[in-house]
């Protein structure tokens, strides 16, 4: 059986190819785009996105653009700390996200992440969208 506290569940938005999967709308725009996801807003550079305002998203983030911090004005999202993968001299942060209704999972350099995000802890989470992509979700009813 795996050991929870350091085995990913499968119940994340992991794929195969390392990425974060998450579903948002694309909000706005002005001189940049305004994603909603998960009852946040969030601004990122036009060329981010590569859909029309009002449809539905699919937004890709890569683990280690993801960033754990208190919980403050300075966070879009709240998450706790569920399990860690170590792998050398990286950890991997699985987050349960109630806002998204799923899991995200993260990525920290230097094994101290084990330490300064036990599991349990409560994180605010930041994004860098240099991590970012999202793209017009695909419509199931045309599948």
């Amino acid at each position: 059986m795996a050991n929870p506290r350091t085995e990913p569940s499968a119940n994340t938005t992991e794929a195969i190819d390392g990425v974060n999967r998450v579903s948002g709308r694309y909000q706005g725009r002005d001189d940049e785009a305004v994603l909603a996801f998960g009852g946040a807003l969030w601004r990122v550079p036009l060329e981010r996105v590569h859909a029309e305002v009002g449809e539905r998203l699919t937004i890709v983030l890569r683990p280690d653009c993801i960033r754990l911090d208190a919980l403050g004005p300075s966070t879009l999202l709240s998450a706790t700390v569920i399990a860690h993968g170590v792998h050398g001299e990286h950890v991997d942060i699985q987050l349960d996200v109630p806002a998204l209704g799923t899991h995200l999972f993260a990525r920290d350099t230097g094994l101290d992440a084990l330490t300064r995000w036990p599991v349990g802890a409560a994180a605010g989470l930041s994004f860098d969208v240099k991590g970012l992509s999202a793209t017009a979700a695909e419509d199931p009813s045309s599948l």
